[in-house]
C-alpha cells in the first residue's frame, strides 16, 4: 500500500479496445475512504472493486479526461444509508503509447460525510449550501464537470 504524498492518489488503465477500467495502484487513505483491499485486484473491471455510489463518478471522470486530454475535475454529494457523503476528484490523462490501446488516467479522490440525510431539513440545508458554493465558483460544464486550469498533478489534492 502506499501511503504519504500518494495515500488520496490512484492510477486507473483505459483499455481502448476492450472499453475496460480497472485500478493499477493506489494509496492508503484513497483505499479507506473506498474500503477497498491494500493492493488493488490484478486485470479486475473497476466495476468489481469501486463501490456501486462512486462507479459512475470514476467511470465519467476518466472518460472525460481521456477524451478532452485534459484534466477533470468532478465534486457533489452522494446518499449512502442515509448518509450524505460530499466528494472531490481530478482525473488528468498521462502520456500514451504511438500505438497502445491502453490509456493511463492518473487521479486524485478525497470524501468527507455531510450531515444525515433522513430529514428533509437536512438535505434542503446541504443542496442549499452546495448550491451557494457552485454559484460563487466558475461556471460548471455539463454533468458538474470543470476543466481544471493548471494540468500539475501537486494541485490535484486541493
Amino acid at each position: 500500500m502506499v501511503g504519504g504524498a500518494w495515500s488520496h492518489r490512484f492510477v486507473i488503465r483505459a483499455d481502448a479496445a476492450t472499453d475496460a477500467l480497472s485500478l493499477l495502484i493506489y494509496g492508503s487513505k484513497f483505499a479507506e475512504l473506498l474500503e477497498l483491499p491494500e493492493e488493488p485486484l490484478s486485470g479486475a473491471p473497476i466495476s468489481r472493486q469501486l463501490p456501486g455510489r462512486y462507479l459512475s463518478l470514476f467511470t465519467r471522470g476518466c472518460r472525460a479526461a481521456i477524451s478532452r486530454a485534459a484534466p477533470v475535475r468532478l465534486s457533489g454529494v452522494v446518499v449512502d444509508y442515509n448518509q450524505i457523503e460530499l466528494y472531490r476528484a481530478a482525473f488528468m490523462p498521462l502520456a500514451k503509447g504511438e500505438n497502445s490501446p491502453m490509456q493511463l488516467v492518473f487521479g486524485t479522490f478525497n470524501r468527507r460525510n455531510g450531515p444525515q440525510a433522513h430529514s428533509s431539513d437536512a438535505v434542503r440545508a446541504m443542496y442549499n449550501s452546495l448550491i451557494k458554493h457552485i454559484r460563487s465558483e466558475e461556471p460548471l460544464a455539463v454533468s458538474g464537470e470543470r476543466q481544471a486550469p493548471e494540468a500539475s498533478a501537486e494541485g490535484l489534492n486541493r
